[in-house]
């Protein structure tokens, strides 16, 4: 559960990252964190950026990206520990100028 523990904690960093640039589109964001997840193929996650309209968001406000996956499909142990539960991972950065 460490590795799906940092595996989510870092593609919200990467994503975070490209959110706060200037005329960076959605699709640039959740592709940053997709990339992360697919490559140690971490299944089921769902990305989610707040707020959703982060681009027309001003110069100095936060921007969170929580990546979440269920610790059921990604587990390596036996499912009853970690049964209905998720792993999530959030951050928030200040946009840039």
């Amino acid at each position: 559960m460490i590795f799906l523990r940092q595996s989510v904690e870092l593609a919200a960093f990467e994503a975070a990252r490209v959110a706060i640039v200037r005329d960076t589109t959605s699709a640039q964001v959740t592709q940053a964190a997709k990339n992360i997840l697919d490559n140690r193929k971490v299944k089921d996650y769902v990305i989610k950026v707040t707020p959703s309209d982060f681009q027309g968001a001003p110069y100095g406000s936060f921007i969170q990206l929580e990546v979440s996956a269920p610790c059921k499909t990604n587990g390596v142990i036996s499912s009853i520990f970690y049964s209905g539960q998720s792993m999530v991972g959030q951050v928030e950065m200040m946009k840039e100028y």
